[in-house]
């Protein structure tokens, strides 16, 4: 199984997970990034195409027209992602689809935000995965 590492203390969620994709382009991995939910997928869609602006990070919506080629995809639904180097997880909660994507992604990073309500939502997960037989890594990026 593949290694969960868990980000805590990160200021923006979304802009942390923009800097992730843009060091995994540089690294020549193929990513994706989940959701559980159309909104916060909306949200890093918009936020790809305007965080820097001397930078470009191919990404697209999976199952849409662009998503083909070297494009990170993003995608609430676990079986549009199919498989890769690295899986980042903007969820609100455990995916229950968990071990599945984890067997299909070797590295998969968990943000969490410093503040509330993400924090919270943060530490349910912690305590999930856990139950879930997962032990993940954690990385303070304070």
């Amino acid at each position: 199984m593949s290694e969960l590492a868990i980000h805590t203390n990160v200021v923006n969620r979304e802009r942390y997970a923009c800097l992730v994709l843009k060091k995994a382009q540089r690294l020549g991995m193929k990513a994706a990034v989940f959701f559980d939910n159309e909104n916060d997928m909306d949200q890093l869609d918009n936020l790809l195409w305007t965080f820097e602006p001397s930078s470009f990070i191919p990404h697209a919506i999976a199952r849409t027209a662009g998503a083909t080629g070297n494009a990170y995809l993003l995608s609430d639904n676990p079986e549009h992602i199919g498989s890769g180097d690295l899986l980042v997880l903007l969820t609100h909660n455990v995916p229950p689809a968990i071990h599945d994507l984890m067997q299909r992604f070797p590295k998969v990073i968990d943000i969490v935000p410093k503040e509330d309500p993400g924090l919270t939502e943060g530490r349910r997960r912690f305590v999930a995965y856990k139950r879930n037989g997962i032990t993940p890594v954690v990385h303070n990026r304070q």
